[in-house]
């Protein structure tokens, strides 16, 4: 019988859509992209579409509100993919392999200057 109800008052709430949810933010006067396949200004390697999967998730998956632990753990998994990637990418040979995150992205500074 408790079944029954959650069931029936689940039906009974309205679920907002994207479209909802976009809304909002247009009104309040905020950009956001309605669709992940929106251009957001990154050009995306083959290679990476780990970090891909990431950064959608977290640009239109997760809000700030409700996911605020989920969002900085995927954050720093992020962070710490594209540094391993660009260190990957440019040989970098100052950077060692017991390096904590801090210190591999202390090190990454004076490559990104040069560019």
């Amino acid at each position: 019988m408790c079944g029954a109800r959650i069931d029936e008052k689940r039906k009974a709430l309205p679920r907002r859509s994207r479209t909802h949810r976009s809304r909002r933010l247009r009104q309040a006067g905020k950009t956001y992209y309605a669709h992940p396949s929106s251009p957001y200004g990154v050009a995306w390697a083959g290679r990476i579409h780990r970090h891909k999967a990431i950064w959608e998730e977290l640009q239109f998956h997760l809000e700030l509100s409700k996911h605020p632990n989920a969002i900085s753990v995927l954050f720093r998994v992020l962070l710490e993919l594209s540094i391993e990637n660009y260190i990957g990418q440019n040989s970098l040979i100052t950077v060692n392999q017991g390096d904590k995150l801090y210190q591999r992205a202390l090190k990454l500074v004076p490559t990104l200057r040069e560019r």
